[in-house]
């Protein structure tokens, strides 16, 4: 009978696989919103069907927003670089770069060729852009796969907000551990979802925004494209939104753009770093219970192995782990 279990659950898994993605976030959206969906329907006196739209539009609204809304002026700005590194628009920049006297010094040292430098320079951001509209356009040839999988992800939280606690109740019931135990590793991945989307993503889209506004303010090219890579590099602990807003002051400062540097740096050590500094302990707190330098292993590693939903998974088998070994520990101290 177990084997017969095992080989009916790999298929099933095996059926599912396609909207993988699609049934991850729907899961995780209903841990983040499922809070919220309960306050409204307290305060709506009971009208459960009704907190559920409206928490199933604030999904669609946050879903929207992001993917379609930034992701178009992220691939325009993609776009707007590329055939400028491809007309050579920007050789302004690297003229004003390469006439530098300490750059040229640096080069010398470095034993770097004249014009090997800006070839390079070009080279790799002509493969950068080119690489984001390239998944500009795969995602519009997908388009139906993409609508499909949005729909059954906006299905799915809808099911698992209205009966959450069914659901919950019932999977509790069926893994073969004690109840105490399940609840146990149960509560650890729903705090660390929580954790991740509050003080990890939402600081990460704030202080993108932010550095969105002072690449704007300060004359950076194609500001909303450098604000979502800062972002990206904003989610992940130790490495921070720094990379990009540091060597972006540098750029500024080397073109002759001394107040635009001025502004990026003390725009980045005060706004975007006390975002991080003010904002993560806040939204995380002690819901995480995990060191910053295991965090960003799990999430680099889990980007590498499962893509954008490696964001969740990497530090959700992380805190798994290390919660089932302090079971286990426990356990054997008992005995």
């Amino acid at each position: 009978f177990f084997l017969f279990l095992a080989a009916v659950s790999v298929l099933f898994a095996t059926l599912l696989f396609p909207f993988f993605t699609a049934i991850l976030w729907a899961v995780v959206f209903s841990v983040v919103f499922y809070p919220f969906s309960e306050w409204l329907t307290r305060i709506t006196n009971g009208k459960r069907l009704l907190s559920v739209l409206v928490t199933l539009f604030c999904v669609f609204a946050v879903v929207v927003v992001i993917l379609f809304g930034l992701g178009s002026l992220l691939f325009e700005d993609a776009v707007s670089l590329y055939a400028s590194l491809s007309s050579g628009d920007a050789t302004r920049y690297l003229d004003m770069i390469e006439g530098n006297s300490y750059v040229q010094q640096g080069l010398t040292l470095a034993g770097v060729g004249e014009g090997e430098f800006r070839t390079k320079v070009i080279e790799i951001g002509q493969q950068g852009s080119g690489w984001l509209a390239t998944q500009a356009f795969s995602v519009g040839a997908n388009a139906a796969q993409f609508v499909l999988g949005l729909f059954i992800m906006l299905y799915l939280t809808f099911v698992f907000l209205r009966n959450g606690n069914e659901i919950t109740e019932r999977v509790i019931d069926t893994v073969p551990l004690e109840r105490a135990k399940t609840l146990y590793l149960f509560d650890r991945f729903v705090r660390t979802v929580q954790a991740l989307f509050r003080g990890t993503l939402i600081v990460a889209l704030a202080q993108g925004a932010v550095g969105g506004i002072l690449f704007w303010f300060a004359g950076v090219p194609n500001p909303i494209l450098w604000a979502s890579i800062m972002a990206l590099f904003a989610l992940v602990p130790a490495v921070g939104p720094g990379v990009i807003w540091v060597p972006t002051a540098l750029f500024l400062f080397l073109t002759g753009s001394t107040s635009g540097a001025i502004t990026v740096i003390i725009g980045g050590v005060l706004l975007v770093g006390l975002l991080d500094n003010l904002l993560r302990p806040i939204l995380i707190g002690r819901d995480l219970e995990m060191s910053d330098a295991l965090v960003m292993l799990s999430i680099i590693s889990g980007l590498m192995a499962f893509g954008a939903s490696g964001l969740v998974i990497g530090p959700v088998i992380a805190a798994i782990f290390l919660a089932g070994w302090g079971l286990f520990e426990k356990d054997y101290r008992a005995r």
